[in-house]
Parts: C-alpha cells; sequence; structure tokens
C-alpha cells in the first residue's frame, strides 16, 4: 500500500508563487541560477499533495508510475521512496528504474508487444510481470522467459479519452477465452487482467465497464488453471492544476472505481490492486519558464515574438498530449495595466515554421528579454523534446519544502531559500 505524506502536503504551490513573486522568479532564478536560459521548476510539494490525494481515494491501488510521462530523475527517485511501483515500457526504462534501486517486484513490464531482446533482458534483471494481448506475444514470452507472470491486456470503450489507447493495444473480451487456454497449453502463468481507458480519460463509466469485463477474465481464467492474484486499472487520471484541466476529477474516478471493486470483486481479498498514473503526479507539478529572445511588430496590431523554446523542445506537449499553452507574462498587475493589447503569435526557435507555439492570441505588448510562463507542463513535454536545429530541452530547477527534505532523505543541495527559509530552489 502507498504511504501517506499528509504531514508534507500543506506547503505553498510554487505555481502559485509565481503569480505574484515573479520577482523572486527572475532575480533569484532566471539570471542568478540558470544564467538566463530557460528552465522548468519543479514543485515537489505538489507530487507529495498528489501522493498523499490518491491514498485517500483510492487506498487499496498502488499506483505503478506511468515513466514514459516524465523521466526526470528526481521525481522517479520521490516517488520510489513514497512507495509508489514503476510501469515500464521498455528495456530503457527498466534500467532508469533499476538505476534508482528501484527494485524488480516492484517494476510491470506494461507493453503488450516486446521485442526478443527486451524479454531476455527483463529476465536476465528478474522483472517477471509483464502484459500480453495477443497469441503471437506468448510465443516469444513461451521461447524467451517461460516463466513470466503474465497479465492479459484487454480493450475498453476509450472513445471520448483524448488519446484512445484500445485503436493499438488490447485484446477484444471476446478474444480472452481463446488468449487464456492459448497460455495453459503453452504453460504460461497467467496471473491477472490490464487495461487502460485512454490518456485524459472523458468519464468515469469506462472504468466501470472494464472493471466487469476483467471479472470475466477472472471467472474465465480459473476454468484453465490459473491463479488470477493482479488487476492492474492502468492509467488515464487527470493531472493539471490550472490549464487544460478535465472536468473528470481524480475524485469522480476513485468514487466510480471503488464501487464497481466492491460489487465484482468484493473485498478484492488475494488480489493486488494497481494502477499506472503517469500525467496525475507529474503535469502540475511543472511549470516552464521561458524568454522572449525576438519580435517582430506587424500592421494592424499584430506582433510576433520568438521563444527560447517551441514544439521541438519543452513545448513538444502541444502535438503529442493536445495541449494548449497559457502563456502567462511576467509583468506585474501594474505594468500590465499600462501595456496595450497586441494580436499575437508566440513561435519556437527553430528555423521551421510548423514550431508555433500560440497563435493569433491577444497579449500585452512585450518586450525582448522579459520572461513568460506555463503552468501544468510536467506531461509529456521533457520526454518527447528532441535537439532539432541544436536546441535542447531545457534543465528543471526543484523548488523543495526543507521538511520533504529531510523526511523522504533525497539529496538536494540548496542553492536559495525562499518562504522564509522553509522552501529551497536547488539543481538535481
Amino acid at each position: 500500500m502507498p504511504v501517506s505524506v499528509s504531514a508534507m502536503s500543506q506547503e505553498q504551490s510554487f505555481g502559485r508563487q509565481i503569480s505574484y513573486s515573479s520577482d523572486v522568479v527572475s532575480t533569484i532564478v532566471c539570471d542568478k541560477m540558470n544564467a538566463g536560459h530557460s528552465f522548468f521548476l519543479v514543485d515537489i510539494a505538489d507530487i507529495l499533495r498528489k501522493y498523499d490525494d490518491w491514498c485517500k481515494e483510492l487506498p487499496r491501488f498502488r499506483p505503478f508510475y506511468a515513466v514514459k510521462c516524465n523521466t526526470t530523475e528526481t521525481v522517479l527517485r520521490t516517488l520510489s521512496k513514497l512507495g509508489a511501483g514503476f510501469d515500464c515500457a521498455s528495456q530503457s526504462e527498466i534500467e532508469t528504474a533499476l538505476s534508482i534501486g528501484v527494485k524488480p517486484e516492484n517494476i510491470i513490464f506494461a507493453n503488450p508487444c516486446k521485442t526478443s531482446n527486451a524479454l531476455k533482458y527483463a529476465k536476465s534483471v528478474g522483472v517477471d510481470l509483464m502484459t500480453f494481448d495477443s497469441e503471437e506475444e506468448l510465443y516469444k514470452i513461451k521461447q524467451h522467459f517461460s516463466d513470466a507472470r503474465v497479465v492479459l491486456r484487454i480493450k475498453t470503450n476509450d472513445t471520448l479519452a483524448s488519446t484512445p489507447l484500445s485503436i493499438k493495444y488490447g485484446a477484444e473480451v471476446s478474444d480472452m477465452e481463446f488468449l487464456l487456454q492459448f497460455a495453459t497449453k503453452l504453460g504460461l502463468k497467467v496471473v491477472g487482467i490490464s487495461f487502460h481507458v485512454g490518456s485524459n480519460t472523458g468519464g468515469v463509466n469506462v472504468y466501470k465497464e472494464a472493471i466487469r469485463d476483467a471479472k470475466i477474465g477472472f471467472d474465465l481464467a480459473k476454468k484453465f488453471g490459473h491463479e488470477m492474484t493482479l488487476l492492474d486499472i492502468g492509467g488515464g487520471f487527470p493531472g493539471n492544476r490550472y490549464t487544460n484541466v478535465n472536468k473528470t476529477t481524480l475524485s469522480d474516478i476513485a468514487a466510480a472505481v471503488n464501487e464497481a471493486i466492491d460489487e465484482y470483486f468484493g473485498d478484492a481479498k488475494g488480489i493486488q490492486l494497481i494502477a499506472e498514473p503517469g500525467r496525475y503526479f507529474v503535469a502540475s507539478a511543472f511549470t516552464l519558464v521561458t524568454k522572449i529572445v525576438s519580435r517582430k511588430v506587424l500592421k494592424n496590431n499584430q506582433v510576433m515574438y520568438y521563444l527560447m523554446d517551441g514544439i521541438y523542445g519543452a513545448f513538444s506537449n502541444v502535438w503529442c498530449d493536445s495541449y494548449i499553452p497559457n502563456l502567462i507574462p511576467m509583468v506585474s498587475q501594474a505594468e500590465r495595466k499600462n501595456r496595450k493589447q497586441l494580436i499575437s503569435t508566440f513561435w519556437g526557435p527553430t528555423c521551421d515554421s510548423v514550431d508555433c507555439v500560440l497563435k493569433d492570441v491577444n497579449y500585452i505588448e512585450m518586450k525582448v528579454g522579459e520572461w513568460v510562463f506555463a503552468k501544468d507542463m510536467g506531461a509529456y513535454s521533457i520526454v518527447a523534446g528532441t535537439k532539432f536545429n541544436g536546441f535542447s530541452v531545457p534543465p528543471s530547477l526543484f523548488v523543495v519544502p526543507e521538511k520533504a527534505r529531510k523526511e523522504l532523505d533525497l539529496p538536494f543541495t540548496p542553492l536559495a531559500y525562499i518562504n522564509n527559509g522553509n522552501t529551497f530552489v536547488c539543481k538535481a
């Protein structure tokens, strides 16, 4: 079971501090600590609050963090210290988790289509819990890791999700019996059912339906001699606090999930319940702070700004995760009132005209060298960024409650103190 950290969840969010303490950010962080370059500010307290909320809403479900969402080492170490497991989809992600001390039994290899080399590697390091959704995958597992504990991934009705996943992964419910029987024929051990309702789910009924279907799978498995001990309800949990906010909340999902578990699995005795949240833990913890490096004034009250970062870097979530940036100027409220509004377009730094962060929005007039920031930037931004045109994804700076450093025993070295000395800013 996850460990509650409510004692650490009262620290003020640095994401909110930015909105009224831009002088602190600009003088201490922007110029002195990162030499005037873009950076992510990572609010560790936000992750602690999210973990505490998870423990309260879904106390029976251990979170296995989806590494693909954000691989920042400090985030992984924090979640590991809190008691999370890890959902890895590749050999590289498994290597990353193991490198920070995660034990193999705390990893699920949650990719239904693995390479033979990845299976051999998983066997060599003892990561034996893995998913499948096809006959061919069972053949591979039998050949390269016959002692693995396999989990049947099934399709869901995820058409309302912003990124449906069942168009690519998951077995039809009607195929469960055949696959369970085939696993028995191969001598493989099926231990559970998994599903994923899609990224940024569009409601709660899909969880109820999928848990119902999972129970069908559990009952069928007994027919073929499988001892079912695991139910994995995947991801889809919303994580944004400030922008692009999903109408479906964690509380909404938890109520539906808990009700469905009670209905179909009773007290779930003897069954390990897990989930694979990714964006839930990291989206709102990351704020991108970036600078205007140039501008071009056009006719008809139009202007184009050129940022240090674009969709090939920090704003890669614009194209891969349907993120719509809300760029907030780091300008005082008094100064904002004195500036005129212009129809503004914000470009990224590369030479590609596709590299547009925000187009034709009403925005106060900005100057070259001034900063803007975007909240809720933790999901699918850093991991999808490239080095196209020689521009790299910016580094991360961490805002950490002193209490969290002591209780989690994380290797932070404070570079600047804020919030009356109770919070500090540091690099990893």
